[in-house]
């Protein structure tokens, strides 16, 4: 580990409890990994579709700025 850190011990219970996950670095590691690869989904990945208007403009709505 890094170094010290000050974390809410009923948090890392539970997040101990609800993985079954036993070591507290591998719990906090897996937490880490978790956020990282939640924060970083492609747009591309998202179910879904989006219609494109083939007549949408962006330079036209940028002159009346």
């Amino acid at each position: 580990m890094i170094g010290e850190y000050n974390i809410d011990e009923s948090l890392l219970d539970e997040a101990l409890r609800r993985t079954g996950i036993r070591d507290r670095e591998a719990v906090l590691n897996y937490a880490l990994q978790q956020l990282i690869q939640r924060s970083t989904h492609d747009l591309r990945d998202l179910p879904g579709t989006v219609e494109i208007d083939p007549d949408y403009d962006y330079k036209k709505l940028r002159e009346g700025r």
